[in-house]
C-alpha cells in the first residue's frame, strides 16, 4: 500500500541521511498516531509530509539535530512510512499522546527537546526554525520556548471568531492579573511547536502519564515554577499545521475544551508534580 509514496519517502531519507546527527544538540520528537493515510484532499500522508518538512529544516540549520518519530500504536502504515523515510522509529504501545511524548523524551539524545506534531504542513522559514528555538537557551534562566505563531492551513468560521477573541484576550492578559490569569498554563506553549530543557522537565515531573489533553500546557505551567518560558511570535519560528482539528463546530468545541477549559481544571486540582517524577 505504501509503495505509491516511494518518491516522497526516498526524498525524506536522502535529506535525513545527510543531516541526522549521532550527537545532536536538539532532538526533534514527533508523536504519531494513524497519520499514514492521506486525509481527504491530501496527496501524501501527514507523516511523510511532516518528515520531509522537518528534514529540510534540519538540513538548513547549523545546529546538530536528530528526528525521532514515536508511533503510538497506529493500525495504519504510519510506522512503516516512518522507517522508509529514514527517521528514527520508536514505538509506544500505551495509547495516548502523553505516553508517546514521555517515550520520545527518554529516547532523545539531546538535552533540548523540540516538539512537533505529525500533521505539520510547512515551516515559515526552514533555515531559521531550529535556531529560533535554540537561540533562547543562551539565557540560562530559559527552560522552554513556545510559539505565538501557529496557523492552520484551513479553518472554519467558528474557529475564526474564537481565534480573534483569544488573540484579544492574550494581548490583554497582563492587565488581568487580579483575575488570576497569570497562573494559567501558557496556551501558546503548544506541542505542535514548542521546545524545553529535558533536565528542567524531569525536575518538575515531565509529562504526566495518562494526561492526554493539554499535556503540553500543563508541562508549561510547571516549568514556569522553576524558570522562564519564552513566547516567540516571530515568523522565524512560525509553522502551519493541518486544519482538520478545527474544521467543524464539534471539533472547535473540543479544541476549546482541550486547550482552554481543561488546563484551568487541572490548575484548580493543584496536581502535585512530585508524584510524577521520572
Amino acid at each position: 500500500m505504501t509503495e505509491r509514496y516511494d518518491q516522497q519517502c526516498e526524498e525524506a531519507r536522502r535529506i535525513l541521511d545527510s543531516c541526522q546527527s549521532a550527537t545532536p544538540e536538539v532532538s526533534i520528537v514527533v508523536p504519531a498516531y494513524n497519520e499514514g493515510v492521506p486525509y481527504k484532499h491530501q496527496e501524501v500522508p501527514n507523516i511523510v509530509r511532516t518528515i520531509i518538512v522537518i528534514a529540510e529544516a534540519m538540513s538548513e540549520t547549523s545546529h546538530e539535530a536528530e528526528l525521532i518519530c514515536v508511533d503510538n500504536n497506529s493500525d495504519d502504515p504510519t510506522p512503516d512510512l516512518i522507517e522508509r523515510c529514514g527517521a528514527r522509529l520508536v514505538e509506544e504501545l500505551e495509547q495516548g499522546v502523553s505516553y508517546a511524548r514521555i517515550t520520545g523524551q527518554k529516547e532523545a539524545k539531546a538535552d533540548k527537546i523540540l516538539c512537533a506534531d505529525a500533521d505539520m504542513v510547512s515551516i515559515d522559514q526552514p533555515n531559521r526554525w531550529v535556531h529560533a528555538h535554540m537561540r533562547h537557551y543562551e539565557d540560562p534562566d530559559v527552560v522552554g520556548v513556545g510559539s505565538g505563531s501557529l496557523r492552520y492551513d484551513s479553518i472554519s468560521n467558528f474557529y475564526s471568531v474564537y481565534s480573534c477573541c483569544t488573540s484579544v484576550l492574550h494581548a490583554c492578559q497582563h492587565f488581568l492579573k487580579p483575575t488570576g490569569m497569570e497562573n494559567d498554563a501558557p496556551f501558546w506553549f503548544c506541542g505542535a511547536n514548542m521546545s524545553y530543557q529535558r533536565d528542567a522537565a524531569n525536575q518538575v515531573g515531565g509529562f504526566i502519564p495518562g494526561q492526554n489533553r493539554a499535556e503540553d500546557q500543563h508541562l508549561g505551567r510547571r516549568l514556569q515554577s522553576i524558570g522562564r518560558i519564552v513566547e516567540d511570535g516571530t515568523d522565524e519560528i512560525g509553522i502551519t499545521t493541518d486544519g482538520r482539528r478545527v474544521s467543524t463546530l464539534p471539533r472547535v468545541l473540543f479544541h476549546i475544551w482541550s486547550d482552554k477549559v481543561n488546563p484551568k481544571i487541572l490548575r484548580r486540582k493543584q496536581v502535585d508534580f512530585h508524584d510524577f517524577r521520572s
